[in-house]
């Protein structure tokens, strides 16, 4: 069965797949994704997905900590960063993420992000803004 996103703000939808992570409910990000998004293209069946995610990721690595900092929008278009501490079986990773969602169906859907390692931005978290994602060590995904 799959999981449809509510017709919900941005900041909800950011904040429902991250609980849907913290919960294993891999089936809710998958079909929260747009149909554009890049990561579709290395999963494109939603069995072989849940099938990994459930193999590699749960119980493997866990979001310790999620904060929101900024969001902004523009018609159908919306980028929000957040900071998050990831914990996997190699230590903690801390980084933030500048997560682009677009409109589609009249709802919104995750595209995909940039993220950027904590090392990359030594300032203030709570500086942070989009500026600083235009600059090195970013990785779209």
């Amino acid at each position: 069965m799959r999981v449809v996103p509510f017709d919900a703000d941005p900041e909800t939808l950011i904040r429902q797949r991250i609980d849907a992570f913290r919960r294993g409910e891999f089936g809710f990000i998958y079909d929260s994704y747009h149909s554009e998004a890049p990561f579709l293209r290395q999963f494109p069946d939603r069995a072989d997905y849940l099938s990994y995610a459930r193999s590699e990721i749960a119980g493997r690595i866990t979001i310790e900590r999620f904060r929101l900092l900024r969001s902004r929008s523009s018609g159908d278009r919306a980028e929000l960063i957040f900071h998050q501490l990831l914990r996997g079986e190699g230590g903690y990773q801390e980084s933030f993420e500048m997560a682009v969602l677009l409109r589609e169906g009249g709802l919104w859907r995750y595209l995909g992000s940039s993220r950027m390692d904590r090392s990359h931005y030594r300032g203030r978290v709570e500086d942070l803004d989009f500026d600083h994602f235009d600059q090195g060590g970013v990785v779209f995904f």
